[in-house]
């Protein structure tokens, strides 16, 4: 009897994995596969069917954007500049890969590329325009985008229309 009963509570145990939705600012994160599935209502087989149509958008309210661009100047030295701008929002798609072992487990957030609605943005995030025609192989230096908001929003779809926001798991 002591048996049957391990058993169950094992069973019972690998049936409820926890939830987990982790993301920052960037819509960089995780989101677990128990979290869409239950969304979405769908067993095991119909998670794994799905899982090729997901898809994910990050969001915000007010932000500010920071990051820097460098370059060589007409002297030939390599310069870097920080740029700044505030925006009303920004949103994009974000790119992802599903976590996979013999199935689809979860989903890797890999960031957005974003997407500005502004009227007092200047320049896009990581948009870098030399400030003199004659610099060269002026750019966004790689890893110095940085996004700061108070209320990010990270949502999911399968068919592009419904979107149903995801609650970061404590």
């Amino acid at each position: 009897m002591k048996f049957k009963l391990l058993a169950l509570a094992a069973v019972f145990a690998a049936t409820t994995a926890s939830a987990a939705v982790t993301y920052d600012e960037n819509g960089v994160g995780y989101v677990g596969k128990g979290d869409v599935q239950s969304l979405f209502d769908w067993n095991n087989s119909a998670f794994q069917n799905n899982a090729a149509l997901v898809q994910f958008r990050f969001s915000s309210g007010a932000q500010q954007a920071s990051w820097v661009c460098g370059g060589y100047n007409n002297g030939g030295n390599y310069v870097t500049h920080p740029k700044n701008e505030s925006y009303d929002s920004i949103s994009g798609s974000i790119n992802f890969h599903p976590k996979q072992k013999n199935q689809i487990t979860g989903f890797i957030l890999l960031g957005t590329e974003s997407n500005v609605s502004s009227s007092t943005a200047y320049l896009s995030p990581g948009e870098c325009v030399a400030p003199n025609k004659n610099w060269t192989d002026y750019a966004l230096v790689e890893g110095s985008l940085t996004f700061e908001s108070a209320d990010p929003l990270l949502e999911v779809s399968v068919d592009g229309e419904a979107w149903y926001p995801l609650a970061i798991t404590e």
